[in-house]
């Protein structure tokens, strides 16, 4: 079994135990803090880009270095259950380039990916307290695998945009939804 795979087996099934024991999942099932591929340590063309950034009903995406960025937006919809359809769309493109290797196309995808679901919590307030921590917890985890997936793309790293992707999904399955 290769590493990323590996890990990713153990963060789901990290992530299935923690939710079968009744544990809440503020938390992440693997460590955040490390990086995943060696572009990310030597990444700092996108500082200012972490998880502090918030969303409006439109979010650009701030990161510094990617030219095309300072006119691409992220278009909010109105309702919880558009922003999730919106995050599984961007989730299927992640996929799609990461799968045919155009990895410097990765960072307009992830940082979409983590405007929407910076939106949820303001969508959800119907939902209950833990729900709603939930979800704002793991928009600023999100946020840290944009930046991630971002310094792997541009490192012309697949195997670590593999692994954040495969962290990603991850997180976003543990989101709460809603009814």
């Amino acid at each position: 079994m290769k590493p990323t795979m590996k890990s990713a087996m153990t963060a789901v099934l990290a992530l299935s135990l923690g939710v079968l024991a009744g544990c809440d999942s503020t938390t992440p099932p693997f460590d955040l803090a490390a990086p995943t591929s060696t572009a990310q340590a030597a990444d700092s063309d996108h500082a200012g880009t972490g998880p502090s950034a918030t969303a409006t009903l439109t979010a650009a995406s701030p990161a510094v270095g990617h030219a095309s960025d300072a006119d691409a937006a992220t278009a909010i919809p109105a309702s919880a259950d558009a922003t999730w359809r919106a995050i599984d769309g961007k989730l299927d493109e992640l996929r799609a380039i990461i799968a045919h290797g155009d990895l410097k196309q990765v960072h307009h995808v992830a940082f979409a990916i983590r405007d929407l679901v910076a939106a949820l919590p303001a969508q959800g307030r119907a939902l209950p307290a833990d729900d709603q921590a939930r979800l704002s917890n793991g928009a600023k985890f999100v946020a840290t695998l944009a930046d991630r997936l971002d310094a792997s793309g541009d490192g012309n790293d697949r195997v670590g945009a593999q692994a954040n992707l495969e962290k990603l999904e991850v997180i976003l399955r543990g989101l709460p939804r809603g009814k």
